[in-house]
């Protein structure tokens, strides 16, 4: 009996190695809007694309994850447009383009949709959902393999992508100079949006807007603000209504979140 469990646990220990793959498997599909993707080609350019097999329409996690991930996202959208790739994929063969599209659209995911992702989450060992893999460089390396979904796993999955774009600073110069950064209200009401923050110490700070093709569609002053908390309000009633990414900076530190600017 002794040696039958023995047996039975070694060859979990070899299940569960091989779950963990170095290698992404490649495909050649056509999104949920007609245009065909090769992944190896899509790596070999020097994009990093990170895949999220979804269950629907009951997965919670699977969206929770899609909106952690998508502030990283739209912020390389800027930093490094077109480099990094998000793309959500149903995790078995069963759901159609409507079905991911209407599943979008409900939930506003922002990835590109795919469907048959069966024998992707096969390869990849997912059994948990959402599985998501980070994906990148001509050796078409795995970074990130993750089984289910927790909000501690945003950092791991943004220094995935950092790591597989060999970027050592990241998209936003973090350090102790700035202790907390809260947008309010969010998405922006009555032309005003506030921006409560707290420094470590006095800094030359400005606030900065992208649309999410890169465009700086403001920026202020640069301005001296003392140590402790601070406000700052922007007017708004000069942006269009939609989805922006704000930047705040400093002359040591820089951090960016996504906002809203409400009809």
């Amino acid at each position: 009996m002794k040696k039958l469990l023995l047996t039975t646990v070694a060859i979990l220990g070899v299940i569960t190695t091989q779950a963990q793959k170095d290698t992404a498997m490649n495909f050649t599909k056509t999104d949920c809007d007609g245009i065909s993707h090769t992944l190896f080609s899509e790596l070999d350019s020097g994009n990093v694309v990170i895949l999220e097999y979804a269950m629907l329409p009951s997965c919670q996690s699977c969206i929770t994850a899609n909106h952690a991930m998508e502030p990283m996202v739209d912020a390389y959208k800027i930093s490094h447009p077109g480099k990094v790739r998000s793309y959500a994929i149903g995790f078995n063969n069963t759901y159609t383009c409507p079905t991911m599209q209407s599943w979008k659209t409900s939930n506003n995911i922002k990835s590109v949709a795919f469907t048959n992702g069966a024998s992707e989450v096969a390869y990849y060992g997912g059994f948990g959902m959402p599985t998501i893999i980070v994906v990148g460089g001509s050796q078409h390396k795995v970074y990130y393999t993750g089984i289910g979904f927790a909000m501690g796993d945003t950092s791991q999955i943004h220094n995935a992508v950092k790591k597989a774009m060999g970027i050592t600073t990241g998209i936003d110069k973090v350090n102790n100079d700035i202790i907390s950064f809260n947008v309010f209200p969010n998405p922006a009401v009555a032309g005003k949006l506030n921006i409560s923050f707290t420094l470590n110490k006095k800094d030359n700070i400005t606030f900065k807007i992208y649309d999410l093709t890169g465009r700086n569609v403001y920026e202020s002053n640069s301005q001296a603000l003392a140590a402790g908390e601070n406000l700052f309000t922007i007017n708004t009633l000069n942006l269009k209504a939609g989805n922006y990414l704000l930047k705040i900076e400093g002359e040591t530190f820089s951090s960016s979140q996504k906002i809203s600017i409400a009809e």
